[in-house]
């Protein structure tokens, strides 16, 4: 079976509306607005913290901060959580994953994408 190609995109630090297809009548955002009018766009979503390495770690694995225990200055993200993120489930059932941008999060693996 062939997998469908699967590209997540996340910005950091930009309110709801900060897209052109998302309303916004004064930014351009094309780059941006061509996959989310073309895909699927998340139109109810919120941080379940306001750290941005901790929030990234709670979409990575699932978590809540107080689950995952990752933040600034906090010890790596444990092998356990890592095992189980998407990133390693995707690559289990067949995908090739890959990452390109700000990620911040320390883990005890080599990488969380290789």
């Amino acid at each position: 079976m062939k997998h469908p190609n699967i590209i997540f995109l996340l910005t950091d630090n930009q309110r709801y509306d900060l897209m052109k297809c998302a309303g916004n009548p004064t930014v351009y955002t094309p780059n941006m607005d061509n996959p989310a009018t073309r895909g699927v766009r998340f139109t109810n979503t919120f941080a379940t913290t306001l750290i941005c390495v901790a929030s990234r770690a709670g979409l990575l694995t699932g978590l809540y901060e107080r689950s995952h225990q990752f933040t600034f200055n906090t010890p790596p993200l444990r092998s356990e959580l890592t095992d189980i993120s998407y990133s390693a489930l995707l690559r289990l059932a067949g995908f090739y994953t890959g990452f390109i941008g700000k990620f911040g999060i320390e883990s005890n693996r080599k990488s969380v994408y290789s």
